[in-house]
Formats: C-alpha cells, sequence, structure tokens
C-alpha cells in the first residue's frame, strides 16, 4: 500500500519477474525500502536482516529478520530495488 500510495504498482502475487519498476539485487544488497519477494509474498527492507511485512500468521503488520524465516529465505527469496530509486 505504501509503495501504490507513491504511484508505484506492484504486481499483486508478488511474483519478481513481472516488476516491470524494479531491478533485481542479491539479498546480501538489500537496503532500507527495498522490496523482498517470498513466494506469493512481499515485505520491506528495514535494512540489515531487519524487514516489515503484514502477517497472516499474526493479523497485522510485524517486523522479522532474516534468521527468524531461514528455511523460507533459503528456498526462495528475491530482493529488488526501485529503478532509479524514488
Amino acid at each position: 500500500m505504501a509503495y501504490s500510495l507513491c504511484g508505484v504498482n506492484i504486481w499483486r502475487d508478488a511474483e519478481p519477474d513481472k516488476q516491470t519498476m524494479f531491478d533485481m539485487i542479491p539479498l546480501s544488497k538489500a537496503e532500507r525500502g527495498d522490496l523482498l519477494f517470498f513466494k506469493g509474498h512481499v515485505a520491506v527492507s528495514l535494512g540489515g536482516d531487519a524487514f516489515v511485512h503484514a502477517s497472516g500468521a499474526h493479523g497485522a503488520v510485524t517486523t522479522g529478520r532474516y534468521g527468524d524465516y531461514k528455511d523460507m529465505f533459503d528456498r526462495f527469496i528475491t530482493a529488488a530495488t526501485l529503478k532509479g530509486g524514488f
């Protein structure tokens, strides 16, 4: 929603290959504000290994760390940065 309010549309199914406004980057290069694409899910990097996302399990927007979701990150994670920045 935050990106949408700024005029940036994100593909609804979180498919990184359909994100035309973003450049894919290695997860190790993700900075604050970059997107993290899980399978069917998008999170926003807070920098370092922290991120914020809308958690279905928690029923709220919450923060997390890569280490807390290591299995998920090891299986499928892609980072993207907005082309040209904000």
